[in-house]
């Protein structure tokens, strides 16, 4: 492959993947304001739209987490494991040594493989295949008419999804600051939407209690 078709690929693995982990963080930041103790007017006005929009979530959450950190030998499918083995094909061409006229430096060798490693664990989650394929993708015989069986031997927590989420961001953006110096924020500037419309809902119900005209 050429340096240029290397390149572009890169800068295509680095936006498409800040993206979905961009996404994939939102939406676990979402579901914990909806949680908050803030929200509980909210969910007292209206309860099956709080029930229904947090199971919404939660499954995106999981297909989503599992796109991203569940390995898959389908060579047509992205994760961040394959983009690693991406970076570490292409190591001396993209990040071997700084390139001074962008601002960059270079990723030791040693600090690559240590990624490298750190990402192999990202992926390594059982429990999320197992909590996907049996009941977000397919209902499981095994598992239908008692669900919580599944859940109670494959326990996953929304906050260590967000963990791998963050440090595979992380990772993704030191090489984007090896490679030319650019660096993308995981969180959104307008993730506080839900808080405010929370707000207009306190709001509202104060005036009517108050009635003011």
């Amino acid at each position: 492959m050429l340096d240029q078709e290397i390149k572009k690929q890169f800068e295509d693995y680095r936006e498409s993947l800040h993206t979905e982990l961009q996404t994939l963080h939102s939406m676990i930041d979402v579901i914990g304001q909806i949680d908050n103790l803030d929200s509980v007017e909210f969910r007292r006005c209206s309860p099956a739209f709080y029930k229904f929009c947090r199971f919404s979530l939660i499954g995106t959450v999981v297909m989503w987490a599992s796109k991203l950190f569940t390995e898959s030998h389908d060579k047509k499918e992205i994760n961040s494991l394959k983009f690693m083995r991406f970076a570490d094909s292409n190591y001396k061409r993209l990040f071997g040594a700084p390139d001074y006229s962008k601002k960059s430096w270079s990723i030791s060798k040693e600090q690559h493989f240590k990624y490298l490693d750190d990402v192999e664990q990202l992926v390594h989650f059982k429990e999320l295949e197992t909590i996907r394929n049996k009941y977000y993708a397919h209902f499981d015989k095994q598992y239908f008419f008692d669900q919580s069986v599944l859940f109670e031997s494959n326990k996953i927590t929304l906050s260590q999804i967000d963990c791998r989420t963050i440090r595979f961001h992380e990772i993704l953006m030191n090489y984007s600051k090896a490679y030319d110096g650019k660096y993308f924020v995981l969180k959104i500037h307008n993730i506080n939407d839900f808080k405010h419309l929370m707000w207009l809902i306190n709001q509202y119900n104060i005036n009517q209690k108050l009635d003011v005209r």
